[in-house]
């Protein structure tokens, strides 16, 4: 016996671009007992998931004609709704049918009236860029980050793909060095890592990795609507990242170490310096454990992700 066909919701239903006319989407609202006044745009954020997506809709893709003023305020709503921590509730609810990195990227296309009926579209797109760009990094959102950026392989996209690189290595950069100072001068730790043998470098550095790993895994998890997958794709470059930085950090605290054992370890501790290999032992061991104080130090020390710009 066939299984009786189960009516789609409005979020269902709204969920997929094909509603465009204005008239048919009252059509739909009015049918599961709701209205709304396209004309009134909310000061508030969306009360239910429902009110939400006919919102969205409006904003992306209801036509309203010679009315560009009034599609940019509700294009301005939403953009504001996707960056706003008090909807996180409705995009949690929501996050099957609705992606906030995806809307964001619809509505920073110039061709949309937001940018077309604004005074200065230039000064106001750099102003938005600013705060988009933190919250995407916010959410591991590198790729999504570049396509803010406007880049089309010119001289000045280099100085904003370097300027995304020194945002996305500061609070890396600061972690690991702080994670270094409660490391790397600690004199038993030296002797740690001058008494492993090569299994123990490799446990240690696996198991170090692996932890550092899964923590950067679920700040991105519960940042992104928990959603495993992406927070999975999203999180290998962060990893990597945090991984050559703090190695290219090892390497020289480490040649300072070797060269000055008498100014960073004190007395009986600075022959263990002599016997340093650059490449191996204490580089190994230091880069890993550092990238895993970093990451706990940043989490207790502030409350931004990894790659959140000061």
């Amino acid at each position: 016996m066939d299984k009786p066909e189960v009516e789609p919701t409005m979020i269902e239903r709204l969920s997929k671009p094909e509603v465009t006319d204005l008239s048919y989407l009252k059509e739909i609202v009015t049918s599961y007992y709701l209205t709304f006044n396209e004309e009134e745009i909310p000061q508030t954020p969306p009360p239910t998931p429902e009110r939400a997506m006919i919102y969205r809709t409006i904003a992306l893709y209801i036509d309203l004609g010679n009315k560009k003023e009034l599609k940019a305020r509700w294009q301005n709503y939403w953009l504001k709704c996707c960056r706003s921590p008090e909807c996180d509730y409705i995009f949690l609810f929501l996050k099957d049918k609705v992606n906030r990195e995806a809307d964001i990227l619809e509505l920073w296309n110039q061709e949309k009236e937001i940018w077309q009926t604004a005074s200065d579209s230039n000064k106001v797109r750099e102003i938005h860029r600013h705060a988009y760009s933190r919250f995407l990094l916010r959410r591991y959102a590198i790729k999504e980050t570049l396509t803010l950026l406007d880049m089309n392989r010119s001289i000045a996209d280099v100085k904003k793909l370097l300027n995304l690189f020194a945002k996305l290595s500061v609070r890396i950069f600061v972690g690991l060095i702080v994670g270094y100072f409660f490391s790397i001068l600690n004199p038993t730790l030296w002797e740690l890592a001058m008494g492993m043998r090569c299994c123990q470098y490799f446990l240690s550095w696996f198991f170090l990795f692996i932890f550092s790993f899964l923590y950067l895994w679920y700040e991105c998890y519960t940042e992104v609507e928990y959603r495993k997958c992406l927070a999975f794709k999203r999180i290998w470059i962060v990893a990597i990242i945090n991984l050559v930085i703090s190695y290219v950090i090892a390497f020289w605290l480490v040649y300072f170490l070797k060269n000055f054992p008498q100014i960073f370890l004190p007395g009986k501790y600075s022959g263990l310096a002599l016997e340093i290999n650059l490449w191996y032992k204490p580089t190994v061991f230091f880069a890993v454990l550092a990238m895993f104080l970093s990451i706990f130090i940043q989490h207790f020390w502030q409350e931004k992700t990894v790659l959140e710009p000061f």
